[in-house]
């Protein structure tokens, strides 16, 4: 499809002169001209043209790269405004190059993965602090800047085929590659200290390697392999870890740090039919020793553990070892978010994808494209209502609030599979778009040892006048 590729295409036919006899379908009038710059009408007759030797032409030679589906291209119309209406850009002042470089940075992507870093430095038992906080964000969004703007850099010569890229400022030439260069290599730089030097070297390790992964990976896989959108969700699923190891936690079990799986809540055990048996082991709850229950054929224990030295009983909110299941939770539930939001995406620009020969599963297989976003909505379910609250890092409550913002997910991917069209593929990547910020805010209320609502009951106690009251 590259040899097809609009006006400005491989084809393009250029200087060439119309006949009388195959007319013009512009309504206008072309602007009268002693010299010999072309006017609309011959830009005009000149595509027409192209597009008449493009339908002579066979088609196993309209496409350079095999394995791209006949699907309908967007039409790419002339230039509607005369040549002389164009202006250069205005020369770069301070709030200018600002706004340049935020469209370099891709702000609001940048921004997003910012916030989702800071999901895992809330879930750490680790303590935390301003200076940590600031530190993170900070490190994580000039890596992001830097990433992006390497992808900019990269596929510039492609952005200007498609015209849903063409004002970007490496494609409308407000800005040089070089310059370009100088920002992002300077964004890596100082990112990567403020990770380094503010976080620890992991966190570091792990934003550097994250940029690299984007800008030397998966960037150059859009043009072979469907693999890409993997890769890329790889990229996207990073962020909370590097939250998480900000804290000084790790992401492999140790000795120190092992890895813990908590039981279902006790009163579970009446719902699924579970009958519990006394045993001869006492613990102490509350300040008093109990005969131990443990279910026949599972073993809850309410997201506690067992101290089985003396016999105690430890809730997981007393736990301060950090689990390293949290962050790979983490890393699984953004790795699957990315598929129904990219997915239904590519979908509506698939065609601007095809322009630019970039392999997506939209363009190459739109059926595997919409099977493989119910796929990981589906997979959203168990992450959130079983493997996150067996971690321990959030309480079991999370686990059927969560299920509200995942099960309208799942609907829409499900209606998306059934029903491939623009329609159904808009309305999923909006569930998309508030589904996750849904869900990351959950995991933060409903954290195990969260603060959250001894704040409220203090704010309650100061509302009501009750502050001087304790709980006994």
């Amino acid at each position: 499809m590259g040899r097809e590729l609009g006006f400005f295409g491989r084809n393009g036919v250029q200087g060439s002169t119309p006949s009388p006899e195959q007319g013009s379908s512009w309504k206008g009038k072309a602007p009268e001209r002693a010299d010999e710059r072309p006017t609309l009408l011959r830009l005009e007759t000149d595509e027409q043209l192209r597009q008449q030797q493009l339908s002579l032409t066979p088609r196993a030679q309209r496409y350079h790269l095999p394995g791209f589906p006949d699907i309908p291209m967007p039409a790419i119309h002339p230039p509607t405004q005369d040549p002389q209406a164009y202006k250069p850009w205005p020369k770069l002042t301070a709030s200018r190059l600002y706004g340049i470089y935020l469209q370099l940075a891709k702000n609001r992507l940048s921004v997003l993965v910012t916030l989702t870093s800071t999901t895992g430095l809330a879930l750490s038992p680790l303590p935390l602090s301003l200076p940590l906080l600031l530190s993170l964000t900070t490190g994580t969004y000039l890596t992001s800047a830097a990433a992006n703007t390497f992808n900019q850099i990269v596929e510039s010569p492609l952005d200007a085929q498609t015209p849903r890229t063409r004002s970007r400022p490496l494609v409308a030439r407000r800005i040089t590659s070089w310059h370009a260069a100088i920002f992002g290599t300077t964004c890596a730089l100082l990112g990567g200290a403020v990770l380094y030097y503010g976080c620890n070297p992991t966190t570091a390790a792990l934003g550097i390697g994250n940029m690299v992964l984007y800008a030397a990976v998966y960037t150059p896989l859009k043009r072979f392999s469907v693999l890409n959108t993997w890769v890329g969700a790889v990229v996207g699923a990073i962020p909370p870890m590097m939250g998480w190891t900000a804290t000084g936690a790790g992401i492999w079990p140790t000795r120190e740090e092992p890895i813990k799986l908590f039981g279902l809540p006790r009163w579970m055990n009446g719902v699924l039919g579970i009958q519990e048996e006394e045993t001869d082991d006492e613990v102490v709850i509350n300040g008093e020793r109990a005969k131990q229950r443990r279910p026949i054929w599972m073993y809850p224990s309410d997201a506690s553990t067992i101290d089985h030295t003396n016999g105690t009983l430890i809730p997981a909110s007393a736990t301060t070892t950090p689990n390293p299941l949290v962050p790979w939770t983490l890393f699984m539930l953004l790795f699957s978010w990315q598929f129904p939001h990219f997915n239904s995406l590519s979908y509506l620009i698939r065609r601007a994808y095809a322009l630019s020969c970039y392999r997506m599963l939209s363009v190459t297989n739109v059926r595997k494209n919409a099977v493989v976003s119910l796929r990981h909505s589906f997979l959203l379910l168990p992450f959130c209502s079983l493997i996150a609250p067996m971690t321990g890092a959030v309480t079991w409550t999370f686990a059927l609030t969560s299920a509200v913002p995942n099960g309208v997910m799942l609907a829409r991917a499900w209606q998306f599979w059934r029903r491939m069209n623009d329609r159904t593929a808009r309305r999923l990547f909006w569930v998309s778009l508030w589904q996750l910020p849904v869900v990351l805010v959950l995991t933060m209320v409903h954290k195990t040892d969260s603060t959250w609502g001894d704040a409220l009951t203090r704010w309650y106690r100061s509302w009501t006048g009750e502050e001087d009251k304790v709980d006994v």
